[in-house]
């Protein structure tokens, strides 16, 4: 029987770090911005700094709910069948807290935050994530965000 529950463990864990995969380093667009007009500023770059970016959600997610159910299933097996119970809910209980904080470091990833001028004078603040800095003095187009459409940065020319 112990085989199977490394087993059983193994394609969990294996299940776990799949969920938590992201797609290749491209600009993500939510479907609902695709087709919509922004307004697009020509501007430099006077300030920049790096920032963490908390991409978790409020609440639970997946990683929680795929621990919450791997402590369970693992609590009601380690414990056998005269304290399955209480196995099962401490089990549980470790699993949802684990798998929720696997998902949320996840998520988390290194950003910029730039403050612009734009060339009519205004000064706007946007932070995103990228693996090209702009350096201060950078010639940039500046989208403005509308409706669920992110504004962000893009080089000049």
């Amino acid at each position: 029987m112990s085989v199977n529950v490394r087993q059983f463990t193994l394609s969990c864990a294996l299940l776990l770090l799949s969920s938590c995969a992201t797609g290749p380093g491209l600009p993500v667009y939510n479907t609902a911005s695709v087709g919509m007009p922004q307004t697009t500023l020509p501007g430099t770059v006077i300030a920049v700094r790096a920032v963490q970016i908390d991409g978790s959600s409020q609440g639970l997610n997946k990683g929680a709910a795929i621990g919450g159910a791997l402590g369970t299933a693992l609590g009601g097996l380690v414990a056998g069948s005269s304290n399955r119970t209480l196995g099962m809910a401490l089990g549980g209980a470790t699993g949802l807290v684990t798998g929720q904080a696997i998902q949320s470091s996840a998520n988390t990833k290194l950003g910029w935050e730039y403050q612009v001028q734009a060339a009519n004078g205004q000064l706007f603040t946007i932070v995103q994530p990228q693996s090209v800095v702009f350096a201060v003095g950078a010639r940039v187009m500046l989208t403005l965000p509308v409706g669920n459409c992110p504004g962000r940065l893009t080089p000049a020319g």
